[in-house]
């Protein structure tokens, strides 16, 4: 009896019949948009690339300043758990002013994490 009403109901009907309609992605609207836009001042800040007013790829700053990481030849460890050792360093001098850091650094800087470097 179970084979039969699965080979009526696909001989009958499609799959897809029952499938629930999903609106299209406005981004793809946006982006037909762009492309029949007739405009040489058009810009497109949708998916893909930004590009320059020669047509390159540009870049963001972000992304370019990310990438002088790669060349620091860094070994993807976490860090310790106390932290990056500069940033508490220089984060203690800017909390504290220079002169009371000057004073207090040895306690400051000083952590109960042994360090796995």
């Amino acid at each position: 009896m179970v084979s039969e009403t699965v080979t009526r109901n696909v001989s009958t009907e499609s799959w897809f019949d029952q499938a629930r309609f999903i609106p299209p992605d406005a981004i793809f609207a946006l982006t037909a948009q762009y492309i029949a836009d007739q405009s040489p001042k058009k810009v497109n800040l949708g998916q893909g690339t930004y590009r320059d007013e020669h047509g390159n790829p540009w870049v963001l700053p972000s992304v370019r300043n990310s990438r002088k990481l790669l060349s620091q030849e860094l070994n993807h460890e976490y860090l310790p758990i106390a932290g990056l050792a500069d940033f508490r360093k220089e984060a203690a001098k800017l909390a504290l002013g220079p002169e009371l850091f000057q004073k207090q650094q040895d306690k400051v800087l000083a952590t109960p994490y042994p360090s796995h470097h």
